[in-house]
């Protein structure tokens, strides 16, 4: 499809057919002109709606805000401008996932978003939206937050325990300012958390370490001080960590997955930090090796007694794991109420993630044979 436009007049006849419409799907068909407002007025029963990447203009009509069965909203990659609609309803539970990112969206999030308690995946970035981020977003059950490379204002946001589901933050490229709220380490689940290009001051939470699954960090290009919490070692899966160009001072932690992190640049622009993998040598480090026997080696001391401590570790997991799952099937044949409960919960976690599987697969299929051609 070829400049194409939407247009608001609808035949009769195509008016019965838009009414049984559950899917529309229109997205990288260089759709021209401004949005429609016969998406939710003719279309009821509409679930999923994808107009991405085309050139859709002028504002988002009020008219979503009819649509009760909407789940998936992505309207990403547009020229669409004007404010964020302001009638969401507590109606429409079933909306999960809203991505408007790349467009020329402007004003303030509204605080009817708030309304959408099925909210699960919010992308506006990439628009020039401003304000304050209404607080009442963080009751809501996230796994993706990412309103990056706007121009959000104000203190950084109090996380708290009832984002359970949360597993990525990017609030990235804003002007964000205060401390790092001590509460973001109560997101247990989180795996990506990126606040950099903001000016945050402060220190590094102590323990950032609770983060026992965060796989990428970015605090990069703000105005951090004080020294790198040792508990940072502590997370196992980080792969992707840039601390550049804040105020960090003192020796760089050590140990486990940070072992592997040896590229100077994570920590370019912190005059103060010293230790591997930058060249800078603490105070007292020379000391102590001009102190050490000749021949002895500490390291290999240290492996040798670390693999001990793991063959021990890893011959009683085994015994362990089985006696746990011996005990938990024990308790399930006992007890029916419980047995019943437990499998019933758990298809309804196994349908939940078919459906969200299902529906990112072909999101992200779409995407790349769309790049592919381009």
């Amino acid at each position: 499809m070829s400049n194409a436009s939407i247009s608001d007049e609808v035949p009769y006849w195509l008016s019965n057919v838009l009414s049984d419409i559950e899917e529309l799907n229109l997205s990288g068909n260089m759709l021209r002109g401004k949005f429609s407002q016969i998406i939710g007025k003719k279309m009821p029963l509409l679930m999923l709606m994808s107009l991405s990447r085309n050139n859709l203009s002028g504002g988002i009509p009020n008219s979503l805000c009819m649509s009760d069965f909407l789940s998936v909203l992505d309207l990403s990659k547009n020229q669409l401008s004007g404010k964020l609609p302001q009638c969401w309803r507590k109606s429409q539970a079933d909306l999960h996932w809203i991505l408007l990112g790349d467009n020329r969206l402007n004003g303030q999030i509204p605080n009817s978003l708030c309304y959408l308690e099925g909210l699960e995946l919010l992308s506006l970035h990439g628009n020039g939206l401003n304000g304050v981020i209404p607080k009442c977003l963080l009751k809501l059950n996230f796994e993706i937050l990412d309103l990056s490379d706007n121009q959000f204002t104000g203190r950084t946001l109090e996380f708290t325990k009832t984002l359970l589901y949360l597993f990525s933050i990017d609030l990235s490229s804003n002007a964000l300012d205060g401390q790092i709220p001590e509460g973001l380490t109560r997101l247990a689940r989180l795996q990506n958390l990126n606040l950099s290009q903001n000016k945050l001051v402060g220190k590094i939470p102590s323990d950032i370490g609770k983060l026992r699954d965060l796989e990428s960090l970015d605090l990069s290009n703000n105005k951090l001080s004080g020294e790198i919490p040792p508990s940072i070692s502590n997370l196992d899966f980080l792969s992707c960590l840039n601390l550049s160009y804040n105020n960090l001072s003192g020796p760089i932690p050590s140990g486990n997955q940070l072992r592997t992190l040896e590229d100077q640049s994570i920590y370019r622009g912190n005059n103060g930090l010293c230790g591997a993998p930058v060249l800078k040598v603490c105070p007292g480090d020379e000391h102590n090796n001009m102190d050490r026997p000749y021949g002895h080696n500490t390291s290999e001391d240290e492996s040798n007694e670390g693999n001990f401590v793991l063959n021990w570790f890893y011959s009683g997991l085994g015994w362990g794991f089985a006696m746990a799952l011996m005990g938990f099937c024990g308790i399930l044949h006992v007890n029916q109420s419980w047995r019943t409960s437990y499998f019933q919960r758990v298809d309804r976690i196994i349908q939940k993630n078919l459906l969200l599987r299902m529906i990112t697969m072909l999101w992200f299929r779409r995407a790349f044979q769309f790049q592919l051609c381009n």
